[in-house]
């Protein structure tokens, strides 16, 4: 996975819940998707956490076996966002939600089961997935145990449980483990960066363009895997619980 990114964040975590230290005891390696089952296959790597078409192949060519997925680690947690530069989106706020409400459209429809055979259909084509895509949509999820495969619920969300809603709460939480893992100081003004990063007034607007109903984020504390409660109100309460965390510095993070 990218070094900082989010699957390294969930692997870190996921190791540390299970006694392990990631920073001394795990070796990571950024490498594009395509090399992992070759670099697998020759033994140049243990392991590796990619999406599910790669995991896939890797289990139907006898590669490896899945020793958990995201909803072993945080089940409904953020993946795929879309990032744009904000100069630019302040300047051209009709263009950015139209792409929004786009999208937010096309997830709906990803969701639909009904149309599980059409975006098969889609995939396939030479220029995205090619006959692979069914293997990376099919319904059900071998783990290549021996096992029977099961139906994994919930396991891609596009448009469900408020997947589009930009969430500060998560926000908070990837902002606690970049200081756990000693890549940045904690922000002291963190509710102004979150509020400057995560635009709910577009979201808003977007949503409404698409035809869907308003939606807010739901304004709880939540647990991963490891049973330990995030609050957003007491991220550094929630640091000092966690096994393997550098102690917090707060500081101000200089805003543009």
């Amino acid at each position: 996975p990218q070094e900082k990114g989010m699957a390294a964040l969930l692997l870190r975590h996921w190791f540390a819940a299970h006694g392990m230290d990631p920073q001394r005891q795990l070796h990571v390696q950024t490498m594009s998707p395509m090399a992992m089952l070759a670099a697998l296959r020759s033994g140049k790597i243990d392991g590796f956490i990619a999406g599910r078409y790669r995991i896939a192949v890797a289990v139907q060519d006898q590669l490896a076996t899945v020793m958990a997925t995201d909803l072993d680690i945080w089940q409904g947690h953020p993946e795929k966002v879309l990032t744009l530069n904000e100069t630019w989106a302040e300047a051209h706020p009709q263009a950015v939600i139209g792409l929004c409400a786009g999208l937010m459209q096309a997830a709906e429809l990803c969701d639909d089961g009904g149309q599980r055979e059409m975006l098969i259909g889609l995939m396939s084509r030479p220029q995205w997935l090619g006959p692979g895509s069914s293997l990376a949509m099919q319904r059900q999820f071998d783990t290549g145990t021996g096992a029977d495969p099961t139906e994994l619920l919930r396991f891609n969300q596009f448009h469900a449980d408020r997947a589009h809603v930009p969430d500060r709460a998560e926000g908070a939480w990837i902002l606690s483990q970049f200081s756990r893992w000693g890549w940045a100081e904690f922000p002291s003004n963190r509710q102004e960066l979150l509020s400057r990063v995560y635009r709910t007034d577009w979201c808003d607007k977007s949503l409404e363009q698409a035809g869907f109903a308003p939606l807010r984020p739901e304004r709880r504390a939540f647990a991963l895997a490891d049973g330990i409660r995030f609050d957003q109100d007491n991220p550094l309460d929630y640091l000092a619980a966690l096994p393997f965390s550098f102690k917090p510095t707060p500081s101000p993070v200089t805003l543009p």
